[in-house]
């Protein structure tokens, strides 16, 4: 068996009718917006009572015409699906070039703080090496 929720509605389809164009009916045409809006005004909870739904008249097309809906339906939820993963996706790019620019810049940090340790480490030894003899100190910068 199924279990559905307190909130969902579950619909059998008889032949000659889509589930697809049901579910676009019920969700997106404009009269039963309308009426659904109507029906929900003046309630906290935005429901509504299985009777009021079964009260609901559904315009019923052709098959064919049924069948161009619900595939006109189906694309539209797929093409919000590829959109929202596309935000998704160049969030994460945008995400992950924050991630390399900040380790690019903490790998700088780093050469620069070595860098400049060293160039003080440097100092000090030839400040060492000059306080002792002054030879050693020509020899150092001829060295270089």
């Amino acid at each position: 068996g199924y279990v559905i929720p307190i909130n969902f509605v579950y619909l059998e389809c008889h032949e000659g009718v889509c589930p697809e164009y049901v579910a676009w009916y019920f969700n997106e045409h404009p009269d039963i917006q309308r009426r659904l809006a109507v029906e929900r005004q003046g309630s906290s909870l935005q429901a509504l009572s299985m009777q009021k739904i079964r009260e609901l008249p559904i315009d019923l097309p052709g098959v064919a015409t049924q069948m161009k809906i619900a595939t006109v339906y189906r694309l539209g939820h797929q093409r919000k699906k590829l959109w929202i993963e596309k935000q998704r996706l160049e969030e994460m790019k945008l995400l992950n070039l924050m991630v390399f620019l900040l380790f690019s810049f903490y790998l700088l940090i780093c050469w620069f703080s070595i860098y400049y340790i060293s160039l003080i480490c440097m100092t000090y030894i030839i400040y060492w090496i000059t306080s002792i003899n002054h030879k050693y100190f020509f020899f150092f910068l001829y060295w270089n």
